[in-house]
């Protein structure tokens, strides 16, 4: 498996880089995608091995991370835009990608679906019921790592003052609204609904409720070191309902963290 994820990283490199030589004008989106790509594989190491899932079930889990994403390139290419909504659900063009480049053929029969359904799932509301416990603990450990990056390249923009470019890329104002929906969505411990979103401070809250969606102690802890949701909540307007959310959100990480 070691070696198959080397041949993997280099397949990576030489299809990602065809399509910044090939598609120069949307160089700068595609390349955000391939960065992104490396920094889960770098979180995902870090989560295998704090969830014990060792051996050639790290190395799969690796191997889900790094091809995760790898529809996003034919996305952009064809679409001009990595909202889903608008193109089509990048999980499942990537488990298409996967699947037309042979890339798991040397892999057996077990590992081979186990990266692919996690593939195909990490971006999906729910994971379906699967009854391999290891598929089901790699899908959710890659859910993990895919959030914590994602935290990280919106709070660079919050903390940038640049609310107004990830709002706009869902056409949601940069105002002072914060929907009643959204809060009660919260309030009730789940994700809010994106299509209940009506502002960008919606958004910033349902990007702190994704910790309910969060699955391991380890992953818990990195979201406590990089101070997200301080950074979430201090790029929101200081009200009752963000600070009655903040606490909770807050409570929800310190009690995940000691398990």
């Amino acid at each position: 498996m070691a070696s198959i994820l080397q041949k993997l990283y280099s397949w990576f490199d030489s299809y990602t880089e065809r399509f910044l030589r090939e598609y120069p004008h949307y160089y700068v989106n595609l390349n955000l995608k391939k960065e992104h790509t490396l920094r889960v594989c770098g979180i995902t190491r870090r989560l295998v091995a704090g969830t014990g899932l060792n051996g050639e079930h790290g190395v799969c889990a690796e191997i889900a991370a790094l091809l995760h994403d790898v529809g996003r390139f034919r996305q952009y290419a064809e679409y001009g835009t990595f909202s889903d909504a608008d193109s089509t659900d990048h999980g499942d063009l990537s488990v298409a990608v996967i699947d037309g480049e042979g890339l798991l053929a040397d892999c057996e029969a077990e590992f081979r679906e186990r990266i692919r359904f996690a593939v195909q799932y990490h971006n999906k509301a729910a994971i379906p019921h699967s009854g391999d416990d290891t598929a089901l603990h790699i899908a959710k450990l890659l859910r993990d790592a895919d959030k914590i990056d994602i935290w990280h390249v919106v709070t660079e923009h919050y903390i940038a003052g640049d609310a107004a470019g990830i709002a706009s890329m869902l056409h949601l104002p940069d105002d002072d609204t914060i929907s009643t929906r959204i809060c009660e969505d919260i309030r009730g411990g789940t994700i809010a609904r994106m299509e209940h979103l009506r502002s960008c401070n919606d958004l910033k809250l349902l990007q702190m409720a994704w910790v309910y969606d969060i699955n391991f102690p380890e992953s818990f802890k990195v979201i406590q070191e990089k101070g997200y949701i301080d950074i979430l909540r201090d790029s929101l307007p200081d009200r009752p309902e963000v600070r009655e959310i903040y606490h909770s959100i807050m409570s929800h990480v310190s009690s995940r963290t000691q398990r």
